[in-house]
């Protein structure tokens, strides 16, 4: 069959995109044109539209905030869930499986908050900001894999994997630090809503659910939203339902090659046609074997393949052209 020039047209970007320094490439493009647009003659246009305020809701219910607040508070949930999947993978079955091997990065990340902290309150002992201390405790993660990522194979696998956690562990103990001991305004009953909603997911990887929207719909609709609205950073979301998803596969892997083998078979023995569509009988066959990988993969797993592309090449340039303008 030739090849149609869509097909090479999408192959040519899956090259480009299969690059490890695809990401950090494409972020220091989104930084360069953010700090370029944000000191030149239209600059005020740069700051209008991110301040452009959009509402998302309905009579009764609506939440009006910011261009930029919608892609830093709602966007970035993402990012922080796609984090939090990779950080659950490699602690069930990677390189932070064990307490001798989390416990770098876990520590390395306190000295990443206390540090910053303390030579923020030395320079201010006694002065107006000094109750600021909790702000410099943050790491930007975004950018801290976007410049690994830049780096490519000069870094290892294992590097960048305790660099993410411990960025990722630096920066939600930044956003718990600020929101608990620095911030007034905690709405409480929110606050409980999403311990209630946390608690659902929980109770849905428990009982063995599987399907995607329901852990959407709970996490978006849910948790997402109790958060925003009880003032702690909603990103937080994102990794608190990252560790709501289920790890696990329904079916072992000599199972599946077993499955895979006798529906081979069988879509052998089915009549083929000169027709380019499928017969039911073929139809119905492909049907069980896409059933049967789904089985055959784990949710978590499933579910970081396919909003990688998302998050790394809308969020994340999206997040840096939108914060980069200094």
């Amino acid at each position: 069959m030739k090849r149609k020039p869509i097909d090479t047209f999408y192959n040519y970007l899956d090259a480009i995109f299969a690059r490890s320094t695809a990401l950090g490439i494409t972020l220091l493009v989104t930084v360069v044109v953010a700090f370029i647009w944000a000191n030149s003659p239209w600059a005020e246009t740069y700051h209008q539209l991110w301040e452009t305020k959009l509402t998302i809701g309905f009579k009764e219910f609506n939440i009006t905030e910011s261009l930029r607040h919608w892609i830093n508070d709602f966007l970035m949930a993402y990012f922080f869930f796609m984090v939090g999947l990779e950080i659950k993978r490699e602690i069930i079955d990677g390189r932070l499986s064990s307490f001798n091997k989390a416990v770098v990065p876990v520590f390395g990340a306190l000295g990443g908050m206390v540090l910053p902290a303390l030579i923020f309150l030395l320079i201010n002992f006694n002065k107006e900001g000094m109750n600021g201390w909790g702000i410099p405790m943050a790491t930007d993660i975004a950018f801290s894999i976007g410049l690994l990522a830049l780096a490519g194979k000069a870094i290892s696998s294992s590097s960048k994997t305790f660099l993410t956690a411990l960025a990722t562990a630096d920066d939600i103990g930044a956003i718990l630090v600020i929101t608990f001991f620095l911030s007034t305004n905690i709405d409480a009953g929110n606050l409980l809503a999403a311990a209630i909603y946390l608690l659902i997911m929980l109770g849905g990887n428990i009982l063995g659910i599987r399907n995607v929207w329901f852990y959407f719909v709970v996490g978006v609709f849910g948790l997402w939203i109790a958060l925003l609205l009880s003032g702690v950073h909603a990103t937080l979301a994102g990794v608190l339902a990252a560790l709501c998803i289920p790890a696990r596969t329904k079916i072992t892997e000599q199972n599946y090659v077993k499955r895979l083998e006798k529906r081979a078979n069988r879509f052998s023995d089915t009549n083929f046609t000169s027709s380019v569509l499928l017969t039911e009988d073929q139809v119905e066959i492909i049907r069980d074997i896409i059933s049967d990988s789904k089985m055959a993969l784990t949710p978590l797993q499933r579910i970081e393949n396919n909003i990688r592309p998302f998050v790394n090449y809308f969020v994340l340039p999206l997040f840096a052209l939108a914060n980069a303008g200094i």
